[in-house]
């Protein structure tokens, strides 16, 4: 479940960048990592420095100091995830929620 949302995310945040005239790059180096450890599950969604994207690239979700705002939606993909993350949470544990 948290890996189909980790997954979902990455393709919304890929599609996005797609449809960037300068950050069309950015693309290819997007990735997820879910990690598991005892009581938590985690996932990490975004441009990845191992697949060719350089720091400096963060700008294009965040802005960039000396200005310029970020042109790049980093929360848009997790907001449209969060209402299907939760049927399924929902589903899982049989209505508690």
């Amino acid at each position: 479940m948290l890996e189909r949302g980790a997954l979902n995310i990455k393709s919304d945040m890929q599609a996005d960048a797609q449809q960037s005239a300068h950050f069309r790059q950015l693309a290819r180096t997007i990735t997820y990592d879910v990690t598991t450890t005892r009581g938590s599950l985690t996932a990490e969604t975004g441009p990845d420095r191992d697949r060719g994207a350089s720091a400096g690239l963060a700008g294009a979700y965040y802005g960039w100091p000396r200005g310029g705002g970020a042109s790049l939606d980093a929360d848009g993909p997790l907001d449209r995830e969060a209402p299907r993350f939760a049927k399924a949470l929902d589903d899982l544990l049989g209505g508690l929620l």
